[in-house]
């Protein structure tokens, strides 16, 4: 198994397993032989498509998705709960164009520009919209935990301490 070494995704990855499986479950996890990649999901992904690495859980559906699109052998099955990174737009206050801003975030949120969102392989946030082949989810939408600021300070520890403990190995 490889995990990315980005601290980010794999203290998430930890997260959603603390909350789902619970610690000792993450702690037999450690034990296993992983892989750590400085990489990010992508280039992981690059990987298992290459036959380098034959499993991530650090990987994402929509690298996957577009790169099966193009006939890559890859497949995504998601274990369980899917720690889920809302996307969202926003508006600064003095933009210096609030007008065109705004008509970008319209954009945005319209079905046409969701429409290309789906096309890149992410999973549009409009209702009726999700990709046709993407498997029903348990989504854990970590960020919004009304603690996720300190839970996630205690992941990237446990993270530290199972998954990523063993030495790490760099792309090329």
């Amino acid at each position: 198994m490889a995990v990315s070494g980005s601290l980010s995704t794999t203290a998430n990855l930890v997260g959603a397993m603390l909350i789902s499986q619970g610690v000792d479950y993450v702690r037999k996890l450690g034990q296993q032989d992983i892989r750590v990649y400085e990489l990010t999901g992508r280039a992981l992904a690059n990987l298992m498509i290459a036959g380098e690495v034959p499993l991530s859980p650090t990987i994402y559906n929509s690298h996957v998705e577009a790169s099966s699109a193009q006939g890559a052998p890859i497949a995504w099955n998601p274990p369980g709960p899917v720690p889920v990174t809302d996307t969202s737009v926003a508006l600064a206050l003095r933009a210096p164009h609030p007008h065109a801003a705004m008509l970008l975030i319209d954009f945005l949120l319209s079905k046409e520009g969701q429409a290309m969102y789906r096309e890149l392989g992410y999973a549009p946030a409009r209702n009726g919209m999700a990709p046709k082949d993407l498997p029903a989810l348990q989504k854990l939408y970590l960020t919004n935990r009304p603690n996720y600021v300190q839970e996630f300070e205690d992941w990237v520890r446990l993270a530290k301490q199972t998954v990523l403990k063993g030495g790490t190995l760099r792309g090329n």
